[in-house]
C-alpha cells in the first residue's frame, strides 16, 4: 500500500488574503495536520480499509482529503438528491473515463427534440450507439446497455478492472442521496470490496453520527473506517490564526482573538470568515518589514454580527420551510405537529445543550405542551425523525442543518453558523411569530394532561374495604 501523498501549502511571496482566509475551492494556505484526524486518515489509507468521513457543514471534510490525496489519486463524484442506485454507478463510470455521453438539446415553443450518444468500452468492446426522438409531450433518450446492468456492482467492478482503474473513487455529498440509495450502495460497498483490493472508495458526507454505514449494512463491520471531521479544539482554532498571522505578517492582538474564538461556537469556518474579513478591513496584504497589529474586541463582534446578517435569510427560510413539511413528506404518517415540537425545542433550548443535542423525552414533552389535546404517538415521532434529513433536501436547505443520530436518540445540529444566528436572535419573537408558543403556560398543567390521559386508559384498582363489601353484596 503507498502512501498518502500530503499537499501541505507552502509559503507564497505573492499571497493574497483570499488564500489564506475563508471558504477556497483550494486546499486552505491554513490547514494543518490534526492528531485526531489527519493521523487517523492516514492509518486508514494504509489499512487498504473504505474510508467514511463526516461531519458538520464546513468543518474540513474535503480539506481533509485534498491534504492527504494528490489529485491524480482520485476521481470525486458529486451526489444529487435524485438519484437512484444505477445513476450513482453510471456517473462513477462517467468519471473513470469508462465511457462518455454527449447531449445536445434543442427546444421550440412546439416540439423538443435530442440528440444523444453514447461510446465506450463495454466489458473491453468498444461500442457507439445513439439516439433521436421528437416529441411535443416531451422527450427521452435510451441508451442500450449491451447486456450490461447498472444495477449490478458486479459489472461496475468489471468494467473498472477493464481499464485496469486503480484510484480511490470519492463519493461527495453523500447524505444528498435518497435513503434507499444510501442503502443499496452500501450493501454494493461490500461486494466491490470483496470483488477488487484496488478499487477504493472514499464516502464523504454531512452528518454526526457514527457507524451510519454500518447501520445501513453490518457486514462492513472490518471494511471500512470513520472518521469525524467535527472536533476543533480552541488549540486548533488558535492554530489556524497563527498560521494565517505568520503567512500574512500580521497579529491579531490576543483580547480580540480569545473572544472570536469563545463566540465562534466551535466552527471553524466562522474563525475564518472573520480573519478574513477583518484583513481585508485592515488592507492586509503580506507588508514586508515590521508586523502589524490589528483587531478589537468590538470589531470581532461586529464582524460576527455581520456574518449573522449574512446568513439571516437561509436560518428564517429554514424555519419557515420546515413547518411546511407536507409538500415535501414522504408518507402520511409523518404530522406538522411533531415537526413543530421539534423547533419549539430549539428556539426554548439553552445553545450549550443545543450543541449536545436534543432528546426525544424532550421532543416528547413540547409536543404535549404544544398540542395537549392531541394524542401523541411514538411511531410517529420516529417516522418525523427518521425523514429529517430527506425533508430539508427537499425544502431546498442546503447546507443542512439538523441531523438524527439513531444511536444517541438525539436531534443535532450540522450547522455551527444556525447556533451563531440563534445566539444573535429574540428567540421569544420568534416563537410568536410562528406560534410555537405553549398552550398552557406553566409546564406542570401540560404534565397534568398526559398524566389524565394516561389514567383514563386504565382502570383504577378498588381499595381493600371497596372489595370486601362488594364481597358482602355477592353473599346477600
Amino acid at each position: 500500500m503507498t502512501q498518502p501523498t500530503s499537499r501541505r501549502p507552502k509559503e507564497n511571496p505573492e499571497l493574497r488574503v483570499e488564500e489564506v482566509f475563508g471558504v477556497t475551492p483550494d486546499l486552505p494556505k491554513t490547514y494543518f495536520s490534526r492528531r485526531n484526524v489527519d493521523t487517523e486518515f492516514i492509518g486508514a489509507f494504509q489499512s487498504g480499509k473504505y474510508i467514511v468521513i463526516f461531519g458538520g457543514s464546513k468543518q474540513g471534510k474535503t480539506s481533509l482529503r485534498k491534504s492527504q490525496l494528490s489529485e491524480d489519486r482520485y476521481i470525486v463524484v458529486h451526489c444529487q438528491n435524485n438519484w437512484s442506485i444505477e445513476d450513482l454507478h453510471r456517473e462513477i463510470l462517467k468519471q473513470a473515463n469508462y465511457m462518455m455521453a454527449d447531449a445536445k438539446t434543442e427546444k421550440s415553443a412546439a416540439s423538443e427534440k435530442v440528440n444523444a450518444g453514447l461510446r465506450g468500452r463495454v466489458l473491453g468492446i468498444d461500442s457507439e450507439i445513439g439516439s433521436s426522438k421528437d416529441n411535443t409531450s416531451g422527450t427521452e433518450s435510451v441508451f442500450k446497455s449491451f447486456g450490461f446492468d447498472l444495477n449490478s456492482p458486479n459489472d461496475v467492478v468489471k468494467a473498472l478492472k477493464s481499464m485496469n482503474f486503480q484510484k480511490y473513487v470519492v463519493i461527495e455529498d453523500f447524505h444528498y442521496l435518497p435513503i434507499p440509495t444510501q442503502q443499496r450502495f452500501s450493501i454494493c460497498l461490500k461486494t466491490f470490496y470483496e470483488l477488487s483490493s484496488e478499487i477504493k472508495f472514499m464516502i464523504v458526507g454531512i452528518w454526526m453520527q457514527e457507524d451510519k454505514l454500518l447501520m445501513y449494512n453490518g457486514d462492513l463491520t472490518g471494511r471500512i473506517r470513520e472518521i469525524s471531521v467535527n472536533v476543533w479544539t480552541k488549540g486548533d482554532l488558535r492554530n489556524v490564526i497563527a498560521i494565517g498571522e505568520k503567512l500574512l505578517n500580521f497579529n491579531l492582538n490576543d483580547d480580540a482573538k480569545e473572544f472570536l474564538i469563545d463566540n465562534c461556537h466551535e466552527s471553524v469556518y466562522v474563525v475564518q470568515e472573520v480573519c478574513l474579513e477583518l484583513c481585508r478591513k485592515y488592507d492586509v496584504r503580506q507588508p514586508k518589514g515590521i508586523k502589524i497589529h490589528i483587531g478589537t474586541v468590538p470589531e470581532i463582534r461586529e464582524l460576527l454580527f455581520d456574518l449573522v446578517k449574512r446568513s439571516n435569510n437561509r436560518f428564517r427560510n429554514f424555519i419557515d420551510s420546515f413547518r411546511k413539511f407536507k409538500e415535501y413528506a414522504p408518507t402520511e404518517d409523518i404530522f406538522e405537529e411533531y415537526f413543530s415540537a421539534i423547533l419549539n425545542c430549539i428556539l426554548y433550548y439553552d445553545l450549550d445543550k443545543l450543541k449536545e443535542g436534543i432528546g426525544k423525552i424532550a421532543i416528547e414533552r413540547a409536543f404535549l405542551k404544544l398540542f395537549p389535546r392531541i394524542q401523541y404517538k411514538h411511531e410517529k415521532l420516529d417516522a418525523a425523525l427518521k425523514d429529517l434529513i430527506f425533508i430539508q433536501i427537499s425544502c431546498g436547505v442546503n447546507p443542512l442543518i439538523l441531523d438524527y443520530d439513531t444511536n444517541d436518540c438525539k436531534v443535532k445540529i450540522l450547522d455551527y453558523g444556525f447556533l451563531l444566528w440563534l445566539s444573535h436572535q429574540d428567540r421569544s419573537k420568534i416563537i410568536a411569530e410562528k406560534n410555537l408558543r405553549p398552550k398552557y403556560s406553566k409546564v406542570q398543567q401540560a404534565t397534568n394532561v398526559q398524566q389524565s390521559i394516561q389514567l383514563s386508559n386504565t382502570t383504577p384498582k378498588k381499595s381493600r374495604r371497596s372489595r370486601r363489601r362488594s364481597k358482602r353484596h355477592l353473599v346477600k
